[in-house]
């Protein structure tokens, strides 16, 4: 009997060793002799497999849970928990009027299973909601999902599930710090840099200091914001039909207060240089303009999902308005300008 125990404890750490996950990849036909690529970050894959009869199969271990995606020809197909089990992952791609369609199914492993079941309950309670009758029923309704979600974030505190909910729901830092075994998830680090980025531009803090390059020259924020002068920095690029419309306006605010220690900066995001100077020569634009020659810094500083985006900074270089809208900017350089 000593014997037997000793054989079966020796095959333990082998079973152990072997433990992992196992995603099997089928996808159409039409993506056959590919590679696929598993990510669960934006850094490298975490492992390739080419697809042989359509279908994919990767093998490791992962240690934390954790949001995975798989991409094929530059494209991400599959979004999914990878987690240690063995999770089929079945790939569709229709053709629809202006591009493509791809939908994915995912069996297997806990949390996608807990994230399955949610799916389907929102569901109901979305189709619930489309046939109401009355306000009431539908604020109801609305109640009950917003109950449902957080019913489910607290069911999985500890997990990369239950922090892609707390996400989605802007829970603030102390959540978080509340659930240890999350702050190492990406996703979470992700979020809560955006979270402190986001207090660091709120208005009454200094500045954020950038840099932007084009043909070799070199504009660094400081050098401009904090030297005495209102600054109005404008992020926007010629393929922006609100950022063009938006020009006028801010012509109009150049004029009125160019000469009163007011200034506006223009810096373009994801433009073609030559695009850029077309449209600053057609509109003849006034104002100092920093053409990017494809870096973002400057976006990414300023946590810039869309444009036209501005920022209003005050004389000693703090932050006075964050993407305001248009109007409310006028409104409040007039007030600066008109009081004095």
């Amino acid at each position: 009997m000593k014997k037997l125990i000793a054989v079966i404890m020796a095959l333990v750490p082998a079973f152990v060793a072997c433990a992992g996950y196992v995603v099997n990849l089928s996808v159409p036909a039409d993506k056959d002799g590919a590679m696929a690529y598993l990510y669960v970050s934006d850094d490298a894959p975490l492992d390739s497999a080419l697809i042989c009869d359509f279908k994919a199969v990767f093998k490791g271990n992962i240690g934390l849970p954790c949001q995975a995606m798989i991409v094929v020809d530059d494209a991400r197909i599959a979004s999914f928990y990878l987690e240690n089990d063995t999770i089929d992952v079945a790939v569709t791609i229709e053709e629809i009027p202006g591009g493509v369609r791809t939908d994915w199914d995912v069996k297997g492993g806990v949390l996608n299973a807990a994230k399955r079941s949610l799916v389907d309950k929102t569901r109901k309670l979305s189709e619930s909601y489309k046939w109401s009758s009355s306000d009431t029923e539908r604020a109801e309704i609305a109640s009950r999902y917003t109950e449902l979600l957080y019913q489910t974030m607290e069911a999985n505190a500890d997990n990369a599930f239950g922090a892609s909910i707390a996400i989605q729901l802007k829970k603030p830092r102390e959540y978080f710090e509340a659930n240890p075994a999350i702050m190492s998830l990406e996703t979470v680090r992700t979020y809560l840099a955006g979270l402190e980025a986001r207090e660091r531009l709120q208005p009454g803090n200094v500045f954020s200091d950038f840099s932007v390059e084009y043909e070799g020259k070199s504009h660094r924020l400081k050098d401009i914001v904090g030297k005495g002068d209102y600054v109005l920095l404008d992020f926007w690029a010629s393929w922006c039909g609100p950022c063009i419309k938006s020009m006028d306006h801010l012509k109009e605010l150049y004029a009125k207060y160019n000469d009163r220690n007011f200034r506006i900066l223009g810096v373009t995001v994801g433009d073609k240089p030559e695009n850029s100077i077309a449209a600053i020569n057609r509109m003849s634009l006034p104002w100092e303009i920093w053409i990017s020659d494809g870096g973002d810094e400057a976006s990414k500083t300023y946590m810039v999902e869309s444009i036209p985006y501005t920022v209003l900074f005050a004389p000693d270089g703090t932050i006075l308005l964050n993407n305001a809208p248009l109007s409310e900017l006028e409104t409040h350089i007039a007030e600066i300008f008109d009081n004095k």
